[in-house]
């Protein structure tokens, strides 16, 4: 029995016989390399694509496609530049937001409750260090790349992200790192009761990133591997919290700044009325922040004016514009409701529904656990998480729609297969419309040895293994490549190295399509021809090899990637 035809499905990954270079792409160093060498090498291997970042299978869902993507980024001149899905950027990005949750909580209530009094020694070391990490991040903007959420490019062009960063964000992020209150304490200037005190009131710009930070955060939270519903329910609570925060802050700060201190408030303001201060009793900041927060917390959601009725015109407009927020907020809430229980999302709630019925039946069936994990790994690759009936939807379409659907879902093998290049576009599309997708999980045999010439394979994503009638390993197969035959029996075995998605055209329809387009037939024809001949050449070419060889070592970068062991 050959290899191929005896690997177990328990096996989850593909042990490659071929030779095969470093993974990482990066140039190799010899063993007499400097120490410096060697450690900014290993540094680089954090900088580039890593294959097990979240986002990486939504945006390069093969193999090949990685490290396509990892060649490229090695062979910039800049190379400094950061991989937007490396492991570094996605630990930063982890940093940055536990960064900015913490500010966008201390700054509102520094701002608002201690324009009286200084900060301690210690909180003031503390955010001047957060403020310090947020600088460094800042420089490190213009060395990260970015995805294009449209086209899912990776952008790794210095110049471009240098400009992006310009025109965002670069403005907010480097203001709101001074610290403003101490470089004017410092200098001598008088703070104290004054407008100057809310100076570090610029620091605010900083909640412009609220939505970066939303984004940062969903990351965090998968790490932890929450469902999307309980990381949306999470997020939804936390900015409850913050918007509750920002508005008791805002009550209590902006009288004070409106009135130029506290010491200048009416007696009318609620400030004075609730007794916020007093000439002869200290009143600490922690109770001036919990009555500020149940004032705001009844104005936001409409209960009550909080115990306190508002005569000032300007502490009025405040009060009006966080009722008007609360309303708008309970609006943006019940819609997030609807989303993750409602119809609004109906194409992750069919999916979730699909994969509830396939566990039901797993269970019924009592599917051996592994079973059920392929099953779901199927579901998961196919519909990516959003359930839809593609047949359904193709049938509404007009011709030329699908024609033009067709064409851009095989616009890889149409660039790669140099029997499809150079024919016209009709031509094209008559042979592509007897395409029939099929996915194939990892170790899926596709070809047996032997088997006669039912239907020829054009991989879409993915990677297969070919080995020989021996067991032997031959080549691989990855995006854009064809593999079987329509008119010679198979003289090798086909088996997915990890989870392909392909294009199958069945003999009866390669037939048909050969004997109307005749220059089609003829290129296919002295393709397949030479493919069977490739793998003959390739077979004869790894039986001369002596796999404990030096040369072979050399080749596979062991020699050079450490030191071999004699």
């Amino acid at each position: 029995m050959s290899k191929s035809q005896s690997i177990s499905v328990m096996k989850n990954y593909h042990d490659c016989d071929l030779i095969r270079g470093s993974e990482s792409c990066l140039p190799g160093l010899p063993t007499h390399s400097a120490k410096c060498s060697k450690w900014w090498r290993q540094m680089k291997k954090y900088m580039i694509l890593d294959k097990h970042h979240r986002k990486a299978k939504r945006v390069f869902r093969s193999h090949f496609a990685i490290i396509s993507e990892r060649m490229r980024h090695a062979s910039l001149e800049h190379g400094f530049v950061i991989h937007p899905l490396s492991i570094f950027a996605i630990y930063r990005e982890h940093l940055i937001c536990v960064l900015w949750m913490i500010m966008f909580n201390l700054d509102p209530y520094n701002i608002s409750f201690y324009h009286a009094s200084s900060i301690d020694s210690s909180a003031f070391y503390f955010k001047i260090a957060i403020d310090f990490l947020l600088l460094i991040n800042v420089f490190l903007e213009f060395n990260i790349g970015y995805c294009l959420p449209i086209t899912k490019e990776i952008v790794l062009n210095p110049k471009k992200i240098c400009l992006r960063y310009l025109r965002t964000y670069f403005l907010i992020d480097f203001f709101s790192c001074i610290p403003y209150y101490f470089i004017l304490k410092w200098n001598g200037i008088n703070l104290a009761d004054t407008r100057l005190a809310f100076i570090d009131s610029i620091k605010l710009i900083r909640l412009f990133r609220r939505s970066t930070m939303s984004s940062f955060m969903i990351d965090l939270f998968a790490q932890f591997r929450m469902s999307e519903s309980v990381i949306k329910w999470v997020e939804i609570f936390l900015m409850t919290l913050y918007i509750v925060h920002w508005w008791a802050c805002a009550f209590h700060g902006l009288p004070i700044l409106w009135f130029n201190g506290y010491k200048n408030l009416p007696e009318t303001s609620w400030i004075m009325k609730a007794e916020l201060y007093k000439n002869d009793t200290f009143i600490g900041p922690v109770y001036r922040y919990m009555v500020s927060i149940l004032t705001a917390t009844s104005h936001f959601y409409g209960s009550s004016e909080g115990g306190h009725y508002f005569e000032e015109n300007f502490e009025k407009l405040m009060a009006s514009l966080c009722l008007i927020s609360g309303f708008a907020y309970c609006t943006y809430f019940v819609a997030h409701f609807l989303q993750i229980f409602g119809s609004i999302n109906i194409a992750d709630s069919k999916y979730d529904e699909l994969v509830y019925q396939l566990e039901e039946y797993s269970r019924a069936k009592k599917l051996p656990e592994e079973l059920q994990h392929r099953l779901t790994t199927y579901y998961e690759y196919k519909f990516q998480k959003k359930f839809f009936m593609e047949d359904a939807i193709l049938n509404t379409l007009s011709e030329h729609l699908r024609f033009e659907i067709l064409l851009y879902n095989c616009r890889h093998i149409v660039e790669k297969v140099m029997a499809l290049q150079g024919l016209s576009k009709n031509v094209v599309g008559s042979l592509i419309a007897n395409f029939k997708l099929e996915v194939y999980l990892q170790n899926d045999v596709i070809i047996k040895y032997g088997d006669p010439p039912l239907k020829m394979y054009f991989i879409s994503h993915g990677t297969v293994a070919v080995y020989w009638s021996n067991g032997q390993e031959i080549t691989h197969h990855e995006d854009g490549d064809f593999f079987g035959s329509v008119q010679d029996t198979s003289i090798v075995n086909v088996v997915a190295a990890e989870i392909t998605e392909t294009f199958s055209m069945n003999v009866t329809d390669a037939k048909y399509i050969f004997r109307v387009e005749k220059e089609v037939a003829d290129r296919m024809n002295k393709l397949q021809t030479a493919k069977q001949l490739e793998y003959r050449n390739l077979a004869q070419m790894v039986e001369d090899v002596d796999h404990h060889s030096v040369l072979l070592d050399l080749r596979k970068g062991y020699i050079l990637e450490r030191r071999r062991m004699r």
